[in-house]
């Protein structure tokens, strides 16, 4: 049987990149300081009750392979565990951290990873893959191939906001609606507005995610989009979710229109699952 080549599936580029993105914003140590650092874990976090011990040795190699995306297949659960680990407690070591990370810290990981490595597979089974040009895609051109670039306008009032770092239960949910969010995800981090106003819909329409969208529609409203601004005034005024819900639905029918299948899926889904701020479902008709 044929290897599947996981390496170009929107889910495997989406969770390398927030890889990384962990790893830089936690001091980036070296690849020996990791391995050192992973060595000494069962000592750091001792087993309690029934938990588990933690005796995993990483290799120059491994990490290597984690860190520049060409890491086939996905790291096992002891593994990536022990990565993220270390890196956590050389974070707080040089003082980015106050805490070291907990066990409990590890169960969104665990999830992104067990998700991330399903829909890997299953993508690479259907064929599903992302073109070099939009992997390596320039942040700023706000029209990503395959996207109709939305009408400008002034910032106004607006200032930038600051990066939008996801956690791993905000991307385990991007993950959920397909393979075009996933490919979002590794846009908005690079700064591309476009893609920052897409996931402050994906996330708007999830009440759990209000803040986080909020903060997306901000940044891609001050880069000047006005269907961006639209949504974040709309926040300032009432309700997220409703007016979410229906942008959702205009790009459902865009990419309707447009013919691009994956693209209206995830905003169908998002439009026709949608839990709005006031916490009860809303299932709109669909797009």
């Amino acid at each position: 049987m044929a290897k599947l080549l996981i390496t170009r599936t929107p889910a495997y580029l989406a969770f390398m990149h927030f890889v990384k993105s962990y790893y830089f914003s936690y001091g980036a140590p070296k690849h020996t300081q990791i391995i050192e650092l992973a060595s000494k874990l069962d000592d750091l976090y001792p087993p309690k009750n029934d938990e588990f011990r933690i005796e995993v040795k990483l290799s120059p190699a491994w990490v290597s392979q984690l860190l520049t995306g060409k890491l086939d297949p996905l790291p096992t659960a002891e593994k990536f565990r022990a990565f993220i680990l270390a890196v956590g407690c050389y974070a707080v070591e040089v003082g980015i951290m106050d805490e070291e990370p907990d066990r409990t810290s590890l169960r969104e990981w665990q999830e992104l990873l067990r998700q991330a490595k399903k829909k890997a597979e299953q993508q690479a089974r259907d064929g599903i893959f992302v073109d070099h040009e939009v992997a390596e895609a320039d942040p700023s051109d706000p029209s990503p191939a395959g996207n109709a670039a939305p009408e400008l306008r002034g910032p106004r009032h607006l200032v930038r906001a600051e990066p939008v770092v996801l956690s791993p239960n905000q991307l385990s949910y991007l993950m959920k609606h397909g393979p075009y969010a996933q490919t979002l995800a590794v846009r908005a981090a690079k700064g591309d507005p476009f893609a920052q106003y897409q996931e402050g819909v994906l996330f708007g329409c999830d009440g759990r995610f209000h803040d986080t969208a909020v903060a997306l529609l901000k940044s891609a409203a001050a880069a000047g989009l006005e269907p961006a601004l639209e949504l974040w005034e709309a926040s300032r005024t009432g309700p997220l979710g409703p007016a979410a819900v229906a942008h959702a639905r205009a790009l459902a029918d865009q990419y309707r229109d447009q013919g691009e299948d994956r693209a209206r899926a995830t905003f169908r889904s998002c439009a026709t699952q949608a839990t709005v701020c006031d916490g009860t479902n809303q299932t709109p008709p669909s797009p």
